[in-house]
């Protein structure tokens, strides 16, 4: 799961219950957010599991094809 936004706001309660939903019925998840956001915080709380390894705001494509690299090893190391 992704959720990218800045702020908890009703989209990140939405991810972060669909999230925690998905682990009750026994899925594995990764929850992908901005580093040190308040959905961070809020999904910790929730007991769902975080990766907050890359920015998913980034405006400069150099950044952003970085950041596109490191979510394929993300991908892979969890598939």
């Amino acid at each position: 799961m992704m959720c990218s936004v800045r702020w908890f706001n009703a989209c990140a309660a939405y991810t972060v219950e669909v999230s925690r939903s998905l682990i009750d019925r026994g899925h594995e998840i990764r929850l992908l957010v901005k580093p040190g956001s308040p959905i961070e915080t809020e999904a910790r709380k929730r007991a769902v599991p975080t990766l907050n390894s890359m920015d998913l705001t980034l405006m400069s494509p150099d950044r952003v094809f970085s950041e596109l690299r490191l979510l394929r090893r993300v991908i892979d190391e969890f598939d």
